[in-house]
Formats: structure tokens, C-alpha cells, sequence
């Protein structure tokens, strides 16, 4: 019997292009495109529970899961919160609830401790920019993972240019790879 998915992704921290991505994947799963934007929520900011209830209670469309995407959200106190873990706890499994905020969580969050306590229906993804020479590393990897390749030096001079944003880098690794036609 294969492991039920989780119901809350939980994504946390700088890299808007790592967290994007892995949105991205998910959305990829739903299936043909279509079918995609009669599944997929967006909100962002401070929600009412109820209209974020709705959509995460309603049954999919045509695919097996709908998805449900809170960036930046916003509780305004105790009482919302307790609201919000009880509905995590009462989310059907063909929902995926993803919560991204953009900076690092504390480790005492609430929402981090509600994953530890729930580690079948949560998965939690910690997205930190690459900093210093990891830089470096993460534009070689992410050359090769685009279809080309970096030498140690032209890496390194990319990522002094590009600081650790990941989405301006990764917008210049594929303007290079377009000019050299992808053949270094």
C-alpha cells in the first residue's frame, strides 16, 4: 500500500526560486494544465479561515488532488490559530495545502511543532539561498541540471556578479547556455 501523501507542505526561508519550484512540481502533478487551474487556490496574506476552508475541503476536479496555496499568511491571533490547526487536522487527503512563507521560520513556530506532531500529513522544506562559495557550486549544478556546463572560474565569476539571488542567476546561466547553444 503505498504512503498517503501529505495534506500540509510547509516552505520556509529566502529562496523564492527553490520554493517556486517546488510549487511548480506540484502543480505538475495535477495533470494536464487544464486541469491544473481548476485545481489550484492562490492567496496570499491574511485570509478569512472560512473562505480558505472552502477551498481546501472542496473535492477535486477531474484529478486526484486539488492544491491550495497560502503565501505570506497571516493569523491574527490565538484563537485563528487553534481554528487553523484544527482544520490541518480535519484536511482530506485529496487536498494539499502548501504554506510558504518567504524568510525562515523560528524553530519554536507553532506551525514547525504542528508538522513535528503530524509528520505523515506535513512536509516541511527549509529554502535558504545558497551563500559565499556555495554560490559557486549551486550555479554548476544548476548549469548541468539546464543542459550545460560551468567551468569552476566562469561559476565563480557568475555568482559575484549575481550575489545569492537564485532566480537572477538562473535567468543568466540560461541566457549563456541559449549563446553558446548549449554546447559548453
Amino acid at each position: 500500500m503505498a504512503k498517503p501523501s501529505p495534506v500540509l507542505y510547509l516552505l520556509h526561508g529566502d529562496d523564492a526560486q527553490a520554493r517556486a519550484e517546488i510549487v511548480q512540481r506540484l502543480k505538475a502533478r495535477l495533470g494536464d494544465p487544464t486541469v491544473v487551474e481548476m485545481n489550484y487556490r492562490r492567496f496570499e496574506g491574511a485570509v478569512s479561515l472560512g473562505a480558505l476552508a472552502d477551498e481546501a475541503r472542496a473535492l477535486p476536479f477531474l484529478a486526484r488532488r486539488r492544491l491550495v496555496h497560502w503565501v505570506n499568511p497571516r493569523w491574527s491571533g490565538e484563537k485563528q490559530r487553534k481554528a487553523f490547526r484544527a482544520l490541518l487536522a480535519d484536511l482530506p487527503p485529496s487536498t494539499a495545502l502548501v504554506l510558504e512563507f518567504p524568510q525562515a521560520l523560528k524553530a519554536n513556530h507553532w506551525l514547525l511543532a504542528w508538522a513535528a506532531e503530524h509528520p505523515e500529513r506535513a512536509w516541511v522544506r527549509r529554502t535558504d539561498r545558497p551563500r559565499g562559495g556555495a554560490m559557486a557550486s549551486w550555479i554548476m549544478k544548476r548549469a548541468r541540471a539546464e543542459g550545460g556546463q560551468f567551468t569552476p572560474q566562469a561559476a565563480q565569476t557568475l555568482a559575484a556578479q549575481v550575489g545569492d539571488d537564485t532566480t537572477l542567476a538562473l535567468n543568466e546561466i540560461r541566457k549563456l547556455l541559449a549563446f553558446v547553444g548549449y554546447r559548453r
